[in-house]
């Protein structure tokens, strides 16, 4: 596997949530970003939460591919 590929599949923003639950009722309530959530093909996932004076962002990144086996062939 070459490190140019790209890493991420799939990717959900939501805004406003002020804890990690309703940014996934948020999620779970638009078909698309539902889609990646449930997707059987993601092997790796984050989710993170940023928050600025402009209010509250949840971020989550889907892999199709095993990043943490990647990482560990990198540490080596």
């Amino acid at each position: 596997m070459e490190y140019g590929e790209p890493y991420v599949s799939g990717e959900n923003i939501a805004m406003g949530a002020t804890n990690y639950k309703d940014a996934m009722k948020q999620w779970k309530n638009s078909p698309g970003h539902y889609n990646n959530l449930k997707s059987t093909s993601h092997k790796s996932g984050a989710i993170a939460c940023y928050e600025s004076g402009n209010g509250t962002y949840w971020g989550a990144l889907f892999s199709d591919i095993n990043v943490d086996k990647i990482l560990n062939e990198i540490s080596k």
